[in-house]
């Protein structure tokens, strides 16, 4: 198969001084080559022709950090270091981070806050005991109890996204295990952690984070849908962000 050319950034030689001070990068990262951070350029250049070989439209970006300094970044024609990456699942982590964000404010009293009582407005369908204990660890967790298919493509969450009202629809998924006792991913669970931080805080989940994520951190260039009534964002994925914000 046809190579496939890399870009990859000059990695510039820091002093030792230099590379023992704490800093942030704020605009943008420092770099250093990979054997001044204790690394090896030749497994990192054998890693990135496998990818080549073997994970061509696949990998489209390969992002080293190390000690603070980066050491590696890569990326795959077209993809460069100013495109925005659709981070899938990775999501759920700002998204859990955000409710971090938002307990951290006294917005949220804590991880144990039961679910349904952010929504005294909605009428539920399908009351149960269960849902009502149902709180914002299981969801964080994915041990809601809610009944959700997840087989051949999370059922569940597709259906959601054909509803006409997606949180009305996850609060009214019947329950099949008590909270906190089994496993199941998810997705659509994640999706009411983030109506939650608009709830509490009138913003959606992107204006909350721009404000109180992405400000300090310096990341300026970002996607993330918003769900059809515009209430919120896609909180278990498509979060769009470059690799190199990704690293901070």
């Amino acid at each position: 198969m046809k190579k496939v050319t890399l870009i990859i950034i000059t990695c510039l030689l820091i002093s030792s001084q230099l590379m023992a001070q704490s800093y942030f990068p704020a605009n943008q990262w420092r770099t250093a080559t990979p054997e001044s951070q204790g690394g090896n350029s030749k497994l990192l250049a054998k890693g990135i022709r496998e990818i080549e070989k073997n994970y061509s439209g696949q990998i489209n970006s390969v992002t080293v950090v190390t000690n603070g300094y980066m050491v590696l970044d890569a990326y795959v024609p077209p993809f460069d270091a100013n495109t925005l990456h659709d981070l899938a699942s990775v999501t759920k982590s700002f998204t859990s981070t955000l409710i971090g964000i938002a307990i951290k404010q006294g917005l949220i009293k804590d991880v144990n806050q039961k679910v349904i009582s952010f929504f005294p407005d909605r009428k539920i369908k399908n009351p149960h005991l269960w849902k009502n204990e149902m709180t914002i660890e299981h969801l964080l967790t994915m041990r809601s109890g809610q009944k959700v298919i997840v087989e051949n493509g999370e059922v569940t969450l597709f259906q959601m996204m054909s509803s006409p009202d997606w949180l009305q629809f996850m609060l009214d998924l019947p329950m099949e295990t008590k909270p906190g006792t089994k496993f199941i991913y998810n997705s659509g669970g994640v999706y009411l952690l983030t109506a939650i931080i608009q709830k509490v805080s009138g913003m959606s989940a992107l204006e909350f984070a721009k404000k109180h994520l992405f400000k300090p951190l310096n990341i300026q260039q970002i996607g993330w849908p918003s769900d059809p009534q515009r209430l919120t964002n896609y909180g278990w994925g498509s979060l769009k962000i470059r690799p190199q914000d990704l690293a901070k």
